[in-house]
């Protein structure tokens, strides 16, 4: 392919009268170098297409990523909260024996303290029953030291005699 006239064939076609077509071996430059800048660009895109594979690729890795972390952190969330209410049940608990323990050791006591009053009750109502005996023997020994005869005699059904019907009645059946 010299270029020369007669040659033939030139690279954009053929030479009809012999002579050399320069318009046609230009624009077959032309179409050659803009082929080649077709190529370039469908290279440039071919990378850019790849680079967004790539990085979509990325971005939905990312994506799956956060959104574990999301459900991980829900799951935190909810495990925090559970361990908030269990401590919170500890402290009434805890609260709650206390105040039982208190309680209890009032009830004590207080067991302890009316114990010691019912004992201190039953020898006040012993010393009284006993002071009551003592009063009761005093009289009965008065009595028959002073001789109320009065008293004998009426027991023995002499002197005054009682004029209800009662004793009448009393008196008529002996």
């Amino acid at each position: 392919m010299s270029g020369f006239a007669g040659d033939g064939d030139v690279e954009t076609g053929n030479a009809t009268d012999g002579r050399y077509d320069a318009d046609r071996h230009v624009r077959g430059f032309e179409n050659r170098a803009l082929l080649d800048m077709h190529f370039e660009i469908a290279e440039k895109i071919v990378e850019y297409e790849s680079a967004l594979a790539d990085q979509q690729s990325v971005l939905a890795g990312f994506t799956d990523h956060i959104a574990t972390l999301k459900s991980q952190i829900k799951q935190a969330e909810k495990t925090i909260a559970e361990n908030e209410r269990q401590v919170l049940m500890v402290k009434t608990t805890e609260s709650v024996q206390k105040a039982t323990m208190c309680i209890t050791d009032n009830i004590s006591a207080n067991a302890s303290t009316m114990t010691s009053a019912r004992e201190s009750l039953e020898r006040i109502k012993k010393r009284q029953r006993d002071n009551a005996d003592k009063m009761a023997a005093s009289k009965v020994l008065q009595g028959e030291l002073s001789g109320d005869l009065s008293a004998k005699m009426k027991a023995a059904g002499i002197g005054s005699q009682d004029s209800s019907a009662t004793s009448v009645l009393a008196r008529l059946k002996k």
